[in-house]
């Protein structure tokens, strides 16, 4: 069977298309830039704000995460100031890192086929174009530098495992084999633990590839195991010093949103063992299909197209990328056997499809070697497609709250943007009502917030105190049925140390009366202000007379 193969472009055709991806790059990383730095209309997300507080208050390792989002934003503010544009910084840097990773895996994968060039601009589009992939990079979360290593990861893998590089061990010749992609590797690997553990779902992918495609790449010589070894011990010691002085607590975290018992989530005492919801597995699906579907179905299309490759080094590269994909992807989708799934979760595994389905696309329109003409009406139907979605959900997201203003003007009520814009008016809010209840008190009032989200955007949002801190906003969640947060591994927002808090009144954000009452000698539940935005999820009280919440009972639940 005969492959059929993109027109040969001359070096300086291929080397225009490359520079042509590299100027895309950076034009939409500038014109990022210049929008969350200076025109985005957003307050910080309630995950922003809490990262920001980590990043106030820098450690090994924290709760819920690594300390990569929080090492990243200290740099961050440290360089350009406590803004929400600064603090969303390093989200657009790793946009840029994210697409240029992927484009240098699609060259690298497609370095033998006629027409590369178009590939590499093309896989740095379809990542640009793909709305999973754009929130993360105007959004400070661990997202956006988590799947841009694990792009980087990829190509590090991609380049230690490269057949090329592996000479014939005919006539006696050994493989040529490198340390440095695969201590690369582990740098890239080691660097996204510290932001997400996630990362570590690529090793399966790896460790399978290397298993079973005997003999067609460089393995790894004893050097690279030992630089391997010495990078990811110095990756892991920070969240490992961590929880050794701390319980141990993020395995608890973890377990507990996997439904497990012996995690940190409350359980449900009605709950009476293993029971399956076919709405968890629908509604992750249809997510996916969401914020990733054509960048799904062209990558799909891509895997069709890669089984009549005929090149042993392209072939073995299209499978890497394949193998590196499954792991991450099977996994959530089990995950949903147990429980519900974000939708964020998966989304690293299409960046290894991206240049799959980037080859598909280049070749619409080219004449085949036989003499046919490769022009699946699916693929051009699904890029065009791709292309006005990814057009349209970028422009979209910049200004979620026209949209939702066309929405009502639609005669759709309850539609709003006010999780991404109320945040101010609801510190303002919050302070009116502190200040009046230190009015008629006499008394400085604290405030405390049910979830730790909204108490670590009230806290942004505060005004600073005279020697320029921000005020502290406490969190009550684990008192009141909730899940611990790293606030309650900090002295200063623990509330169960009652020094200077008895008797004291607060604004008590979130939560119902029975929460309130057994801490306070009276509260008054008063009507929602203007700048509610979630209903009953945002109900105040005024709290009088603060009794104090106890310690955990039992040692383990302690922080």
């Amino acid at each position: 069977m005969t492959e059929p193969h993109l027109d040969h472009a001359p070096q300086t055709q291929t080397q225009g298309w490359i520079n042509a991806a590299v100027g895309l790059i950076a034009a939409v990383t500038i014109a990022r830039l210049v929008y969350v730095l200076a025109l985005c209309p957003y307050v910080l997300a309630e995950d922003e704000a809490h990262y920001w507080e980590w990043a106030r208050a820098l450690d090994w390792s924290y709760y819920s995460k690594g300390p990569g989002v929080a090492w990243s934003i200290w740099a961050a503010i440290t360089l350009l100031g406590e803004s929400e544009g600064a603090i969303r910084t390093p989200a657009v840097l790793s946009g840029a890192v994210l697409a240029g990773a992927v484009a240098a895996l699609a060259r690298r994968v497609y370095r033998g086929t006629p027409g590369v060039g178009r590939i590499t601009f093309l896989a740095a589009a379809i990542t640009l174009l793909t709305p999973a992939f754009q929130m993360p990079a105007i959004v400070m979360t661990i997202d956006g530098p988590y799947i841009a290593c694990w792009a980087a990861a990829a190509l590090a893998l991609l380049l230690a495992t490269d057949p090329a590089d592996a000479a014939s061990e005919s006539g006696g010749r050994s493989p040529r084999r490198r340390v440095w992609p695969w201590a690369l590797f582990a740098a890239c690997l080691g660097l996204g633990f510290l932001y997400k553990y996630t990362i570590l779902l690529m090793l399966p992918g790896a460790l399978g590839f290397l298993l079973l495609t005997k003999g067609r790449f460089a393995r790894p010589p004893a050097a690279a195991w030992l630089a391997m070894g010495a990078i990811a011990a110095l990756a892991v010691a920070p969240v490992i010093i961590w929880n050794a002085n701390n319980g141990w607590v993020t395995i608890k975290h973890l377990a507990g949103h996997l439904g497990l018992a012996w995690g940190d989530q409350p359980l449900d005492p009605s709950d009476t063992g293993w029971s399956y919801n076919p709405g968890w597995t629908l509604e992750l699906i249809g997510t996916q299909l969401g914020i990733a579907g054509l960048t799904i179905a062209l990558g799909v299309v891509g895997i069709l197209r890669a089984r009549s490759t005929t090149d042993p080094a392209t072939r073995t590269a299209e499978s890497l990328m394949v193998w590196i994909a499954v792991p991450i992807l099977v996994f959530y989708l089990l995950v949903t056997l147990v429980t519900d799934a974000e939708a964020n979760w998966p989304i690293a595994g299409y960046l290894t499809l991206v240049p799959l389905a980037a080859r598909a696309v280049a070749e619409l329109g080219r004449r085949g070697a036989a003499g046919h003409s490769p022009r699946p009406k699916l693929t051009r139907r699904l890029w065009r497609a791709a292309i006005i979605m990814g057009v349209f959900s970028g422009l979209v997201m910049l200004r979620l709250d026209w949209l939702a203003a066309g929405v009502r003007s639609l005669g759709f009520e309850g539609v709003s943007a006010g999780r991404v814009l109320s945040g101010r008016e609801l510190t303002e809010d919050i302070r009116s009502l502190q200040a009046e209840l230190a009015a008629e008190t006499r008394q400085d009032p604290m405030i405390i917030g049910r979830h730790y989200g909204r108490s670590s955007l009230l806290s942004y949002y505060s005004p600073r105190e005279p020697d320029g801190s921000r005020a502290i906003v406490y969190t009550a969640a684990r008192f009141t049925g909730g899940r611990k947060s790293q606030a309650d591994f900090w002295p200063t927002h623990d509330l169960t140390d009652h020094e200077g808090k008895l008797g004291r009144p607060a604004v008590l954000l979130s939560g119902t009366l029975d929460h309130w009452q057994p801490v306070f000698d009276r509260v008054v539940q008063i009507p929602n202000v203007a700048s509610d935005h979630k209903g009953e999820d945002r109900t105040l009280f005024l709290g009088y007379g603060y009794r104090g919440f106890e310690p955990p009972t039992r040692t383990e639940d302690a922080p």
